[in-house]
């Protein structure tokens, strides 16, 4: 992803200017931080196990279920979270004159729970010896990138956004049968590993939502709004894992 990434920094910065591209960026930078802290390190832990049994495909669909598993525990709510409470966090911890950027971070937030799944999918192409699909493909991402980069921005910022969460959509279905094809791995079984994660998110985001917009708290401080809503949020997804798929949280504690 870093064709594209660099690509948008420079559209952006050149047809936008250098404040535009400042909240752009800020913006991606907390959005990537939970896929760098969760994602990424789970796959630089995939890539070597992968490789000691290659030719066993069902103990690498089994290692690429449980992956996708644990990567979306952490990052389906994470970035939930993030979408929801965009404009606290960022008058918080960066200071109002960021605002701008907050827009900026509700739209890239699902782009960061996808790129979480498929991030490791490029160490599973290495792992396997398929690097020239992995070429193809990020090829291919950088183009259409690109592409949605030029149209967005004529909208501004939000328009970049927006090109760029319709683009990862589009390709991502791609991306992923041309890995599960690779390991005969079906659709199905992927989405039984991330779904109680992501209706546990869901189940937390409607009641976050919820308290923000149709109670008081949304005339609270910024502050006040985070340490209410934080603790609420951490309680009811573990508290929906927890009564749904138990095995997760057994899953993450004996990894922890």
């Amino acid at each position: 992803d870093a064709l594209p990434i660099s690509a948008d920094n420079l559209i952006i910065g050149k047809m936008l200017g250098a404040v535009a591209l400042g909240f752009y960026s800020i913006a991606y930078r907390i959005l990537l931080l939970p896929v760098e802290i969760f994602a990424w390190g789970l796959s630089q832990v995939l890539l070597p196990a992968a490789s000691k049994f290659q030719d066993d495909l069902p103990r690498i669909r089994s290692a690429t279920l449980r992956t996708y598993r644990l990567i979306a525990a952490f990052t389906f709510p994470t970035m939930a979270g993030i979408a929801l409470l965009a404009e606290p966090i960022i008058h918080v911890f960066l200071g109002e004159r960021m605002g701008p950027a907050a827009s900026v971070l509700q739209i890239l937030a699902p782009i960061g729970a996808i790129q979480s799944l498929s991030s490791s999918q490029g160490a599973m192409f290495m792992a396997l010896g398929r690097a020239d699909i992995l070429f193809r493909l990020s090829a291919l991402t950088m183009v259409t990138c690109i592409i949605g980069y030029f149209i967005g921005v004529r909208w501004g910022l939000t328009g970049v956004a927006y090109s760029y969460l319709i683009s990862i959509v589009i390709l991502t279905p791609y991306m992923f049968t041309r890995l599960l094809k690779l390991i005969d791995l079906d659709v199905r079984s992927v989405l039984k590993a991330i779904k109680a994660p992501t209706f546990a998110s869901l189940f937390m985001s409607v009641g976050v939502y919820v308290l923000l917009y149709h109670t008081q708290i949304s005339t609270y401080t910024d502050v006040n709004q985070l340490l209410m809503l934080v603790p609420v949020g951490a309680i009811l997804y573990p508290g929906y894992i927890a009564i749904t798929e138990r095995s997760i949280i057994l899953e993450i504690l004996g990894i922890a």
